[in-house]
């Protein structure tokens, strides 16, 4: 059976949304110390792959940021909409959102450069271990990327440039962001962590 389009977006399933809430505790230079935060997948009426999807959320709510003292907690919410499955990032994209709107937050709330308060928040030495205990071994490639981009992409220019433009148009906005990714492999569904391949072992006459 092929359905119409129309009919197919409305009836199947798509990316999980989330609803997500958080409350985090910084100091004076926005360096999170710990907090709470919560994510909450909409599965749909059934639950087809949301607890390994939810499970990803809550392991990526750090993405790469240190966040000291904190809970994570995840949920499963059931509702009256088809039900939800996997996508790209499988979770991980919906958790990582919550961290990055809290990055931008506390720039705002400190009056610095969202780019500066992310640094100042990357897994670091004395600071490498996530909210589920494990350690980050390879931190130092993500200090060296992000210079690496931020400087040959001219960060600090052009982020310039655009406050300048935003200052002289009342309407038309621009804006600039440099985000980096830390994204796990692997599933806590453990079943999906396998693969196969067949292989064929043909002799060579002499």
């Amino acid at each position: 059976m092929r359905l119409p389009r129309s009919e197919d977006m409305r009836a199947t399933g798509k990316r999980h949304p989330f609803h997500n809430r958080y409350r985090l505790a910084i100091d004076a230079e926005g360096v999170i110390q710990g907090g709470e935060i919560t994510v909450i997948g909409d599965c749909g009426y059934s639950p087809d792959l949301s607890d390994a999807i939810v499970d990803r959320a809550m392991f990526h709510a750090d993405n790469a940021y240190s966040l000291g003292d904190a809970q994570v907690v995840g949920h499963r919410a059931k509702t009256h909409t088809a039900s939800n499955t996997a996508f790209r990032g499988f979770g991980g994209p919906q958790g990582m959102m919550i961290i990055e709107a809290a990055m931008d937050d506390i720039a705002r709330q400190i009056g610095e450069d969202p780019l500066t308060v992310r640094k100042r928040n990357f897994y670091r030495d004395g600071r490498e271990v996530t909210h589920y205990g494990q350690q980050v071994d390879q931190r130092q490639l993500l200090h060296t990327l992000v210079a690496t981009l931020e400087n040959d992409s001219d960060y600090w220019a052009r982020r310039k440039a655009i406050s300048d433009f935003n200052a002289a148009s009342p309407v038309i906005k621009k804006g600039l962001a440099l985000t980096p990714v830390k994204f796990g492999i692997s599933f806590t569904a453990q079943h999906l962590n396998q693969a196969g391949a067949l292989c064929m072992f043909i002799p060579m006459a002499a």
